[in-house]
């Protein structure tokens, strides 16, 4: 399969109409996908394929920003590679509820389910035991991030998304419309944002900001010696002049 299509394979027999209810579920782990590793890209899934035999589900995505959708398809692959194994889907509880709930359909009629992403495939053989893993509440607290901003949205919401240095997953930020107008300015600059920040209680990892109150634009760091060329006070001193003054104590 190609780097945008994902399919969910459920491999078994004597399928019954309440085993479609995985299709509900694959929908809601897309859509949810979506929102914490492509920071809410509106993606249109285009079905390709769906059949039985082995009850199969095949979706193309595509977005303005096509690499929207393999950051979804990556973290499809990311979720059906930690089922696999049984470790917990390292994603929020919007995401691991339906995985929960597809992994709940290996019941005897259906034997196993394949994640498919692009030309990777992770056989899941048990239930999810994510159910039982319960992770520590968010921490909510006012503050501020700071980072470049990489998307805009008026899905869910109006928001848009900040990348901070350190982080790989952006962090979306909700505004009101007395920063809507503003948004247009952000678009690829370098942004503090204040407001209710909530952050991964176990990894403390940024997960949102809403009610943001204050946006400022701010320079981008200097991070190397020699971005500090023409922003030192110029010297009338020769370098090999400057170096033999310090030796000398002058």
């Amino acid at each position: 399969m190609a780097d945008d299509t994902i399919a969910l394979e459920l491999e078994g027999s004597d399928f019954q109409l309440d085993d479609l209810d995985a299709i509900r579920h694959f929908h809601g782990l897309l859509r949810e996908l979506a929102v914490e590793a492509a920071g809410g890209a509106a993606i249109t899934w285009e079905l390709r394929r769906f059949g039985t035999g082995s009850l199969v589900a095949e979706v193309k995505g595509t977005a303005e920003d096509q690499d929207a959708v393999h950051r979804v398809v990556a973290a499809y692959d990311c979720v059906g590679a930690a089922l696999a194994v049984g470790d917990p889907v390292p994603y929020s509880d919007a995401v691991s509820v339906h995985a929960d709930r597809l992994t709940s359909l290996i019941n005897g009629r259906v034997e196993f389910l394949r994640f498919r992403a692009g030309r990777r495939v992770r056989e899941v053989r048990s239930a999810s035991t994510t159910a039982l893993w319960k992770p520590l509440p968010h921490l909510d607290s006012f503050g501020a991030i700071e980072g470049v901003v990489d998307a805009l949205a008026r899905r869910r919401g109006t928001r848009f998304v900040v990348y901070p240095d350190d982080e790989l997953r952006g962090v979306p930020c909700y505004v009101t419309d007395k920063h809507e107008a503003k948004m247009l300015e952000l678009w690829g600059k370098r942004v503090r944002v204040e407001g209710l920040l909530r952050r991964d209680g176990e990894s403390d990892i940024p997960l949102s900001i809403r009610d943001v109150t204050d946006i400022e634009i701010v320079k981008q760091p200097v991070e190397e010696s020699e971005d500090l060329w023409g922003i030192l006070p110029a010297s009338t001193r020769k370098p090999e002049e400057t170096i033999r003054a310090e030796w000398d104590g002058a």
